[in-house]
């Protein structure tokens, strides 16, 4: 596990024997990424506090490690910042900055509705389509989230 800057890490998975290994990894008990022969992830703009990161290793066989491994990181960041920061993110003129920052958000409904709404009073008219936008999918999250 290496800290790149405060909300973003990688992960570098190994396993024994070497040859030929696949590995899958999931963040937060959601859903396991499809098995790739890279050994390292990137997660980026993880939310503050804790995550647990979990990986297996499969061989050419296809043979899954029945016992993933699984590790704890801790993001120490104040969440109003890192929420002020995506905001901020909408109004850049690279798209991807733009779009990365709406997937943030959505990662944190309740913090992000309310400083996105504080945001759009004061941004231009470019900047409050993003921030609409951002809105809509918060709350198409935070809905889906509610929802039993």
């Amino acid at each position: 596990v290496h800290f790149e800057d405060v909300d973003t890490v990688s992960i570098t998975f190994s396993a024994k024997p070497e040859r030929n290994c696949q590995f899958s990894w999931r963040l937060d008990g959601g859903a396991w990424a499809s098995p790739r022969k890279d050994s390292v992830v990137r997660l980026v703009d993880l939310p503050g506090g804790e995550h647990m990161v979990e990986a297996y290793a499969q061989d050419e066989f296809l043979t899954r490690d029945p016992t993933p491994a699984s590790a704890t990181v801790t993001v120490e960041i104040k969440v109003e910042e890192q929420v002020a920061g995506w905001v901020a993110d909408l109004s850049q003129s690279d798209f991807d900055k733009r779009k990365a920052a709406v997937q943030a958000l959505k990662g944190i409904p309740d913090q992000a509705l309310s400083a996105l709404r504080a945001a759009r009073s004061a941004a231009s008219d470019d900047v409050k389509w993003w921030i609409d936008v951002a809105i809509q999918e918060v709350s198409k999250t935070q809905q889906s989230k509610d929802s039993p």
